[in-house]
């Protein structure tokens, strides 16, 4: 069982606040650089290895990104980067260490190809 523990740190677009006057296009490339950094640790890790997999949940039209900080107990940061979409709170909840490692893997595979 897994859990959500924040946001994980990034130049992320606050839209609980004010937009006006924010250079969009400049943040939003700071976070894809951000993202692209999280999804290079997570390619990195060896087999077995969850704490720094990057977790996408396909929603809407676009994806909710997780990213394991702790492998006891399990636990996520979120990653409100584009769209900011997120999953439930029982699809966290319902995590378990060997779904994470399936993501993993599965996301590892398709950088082989």
């Amino acid at each position: 069982m897994a859990t959500l523990d924040g946001i994980v740190d990034g130049p992320w677009i606050d839209y609980t606040k004010s937009t006006s006057g924010l250079d969009f296009d400049g943040l939003m490339t700071q976070g894809d650089t951000r993202l692209a950094e999280l999804q290079d640790i997570s390619d990195a890790l060896s087999k077995g290895e969850t704490v720094g997999g990057v977790l996408n949940f396909p929603v809407g039209d676009g994806m909710a990104t997780y990213v394991v900080t702790k492998a006891h107990p399990l636990t996520l940061k979120w990653v409100p980067h584009g769209d900011q979409w997120q999953v439930p709170d029982y699809t966290i909840r319902g995590l378990r260490k060997a779904d994470i490692l399936g993501m993993i893997a599965f996301e590892q595979c398709w950088k082989e190809l």
